[in-house]
């Protein structure tokens, strides 16, 4: 199994093995190999790579990297939604629910269309 440290050398050997499996965790690959029979005599595994782990607030949003876990990311937003005022929360149509203990789930409207009216 390749580890790269940088999103060049995850391209690079990807490049090298294009039947390789990049895996974060061992959720899929799991169900593959027991459920569906898949082998890979490769696996290429992302979760050192900086660019994948991102997890920050934007002034659009929050940008989650690929590799950021459950765990942190469900850290980082209850702290996001705690320390986010109500109404800067409400009015951006963002509605965070827990779902159990470990796991928050967040839902994003788009807002509604503007109202045209008639000249």
């Amino acid at each position: 199994m390749g580890s790269p440290a940088t999103l060049v050398e995850l391209l690079d050997l990807k490049a090298t093995n294009p039947g390789a499996k990049v895996v974060v965790g061992n959720t899929e690959v799991g169900v593959e190999t027991k459920f569906k029979g898949s082998r890979f005599p490769v696996l290429i595994a992302a979760t050192h790579v900086p660019e994948l782990n991102i997890l920050r607030e934007t002034p659009h949003g929050v940008e989650v990297g690929g590799a950021v876990t459950l765990t942190a990311l469900g850290a980082f937003l209850r702290d996001l939604v705690r320390t986010t005022p109500a109404s800067q929360v409400c009015g951006r149509g963002v509605y965070v629910a827990s779902v159990m203990a470990s796991t928050v789930v967040v839902v994003v409207t788009p807002p509604p269309p503007p109202v045209r009216t008639s000249a």
